[in-house]
């Protein structure tokens, strides 16, 4: 218990970026010459600059009171393919409630990939037996996050809105409330 513990907070300290062994594509990187073409066709928008990027997602990590949001899934979006495939021996499957990873892809969004979490049962077990006394739920982290907005000001560039995004990355049994 305790190694999962330890394997837990190491995962935790990491911010998604290695999700229960799976190494998660990022795209954390910033426009290289400060612009996206394709945006920029559609509207007449720039992005802002990398440097612009970086220190607006500074400042939102240490925002106070940002607006905040829960990363979810709905439906099971596995189904569409955006589900990423455990390591054999994977802690995600190893769990006694295990949980599939799956990529949120948000083109107005930086970082436009997030991984997350998704419990795959209700109540913990293993082999086929299940614990119904206790129930699966999901351990979260908060990601500062930048959601592209409107169009506007002097130099014509996108506006990003900073937002807290609450992430869930384990599932965990617990007593139920």
């Amino acid at each position: 218990m305790a190694s999962f513990i330890m394997a837990l907070f190491s995962f935790l300290a990491l911010g998604g970026v290695l999700v229960s062994g799976v190494a998660i594509p990022t795209t954390d990187t910033y426009p290289t010459d400060g612009t996206d073409a394709g945006a920029e066709g559609r509207s007449g928008c720039s992005e802002p600059s990398a440097a612009q990027l970086s220190q607006l997602l500074t400042d939102c990590s240490s925002a106070n009171n940002p607006e905040t949001k829960e990363l979810s899934s709905g439906t099971n979006p596995c189904e569409s393919g955006t589900c990423l495939q455990p390591a054999e021996n994977d802690l995600s499957q190893r769990a006694y409630c295990p949980w599939q990873v799956i990529v949120d892809s948000n083109p107005n969004r930086f970082p436009t990939d997030i991984a997350y979490a998704r419990c795959q049962s209700t109540f913990p077990g293993q082999n086929g037996e299940f614990n119904w006394t206790m129930v699966c739920d999901s351990v979260t982290y908060t990601k500062p996050v930048l959601v592209r907005e409107e169009c506007g000001g002097a130099d014509n560039t996108y506006r990003y809105k900073c937002v807290h995004l609450t992430v869930p990355n384990a599932c965990v049994a617990v007593e139920p409330l």
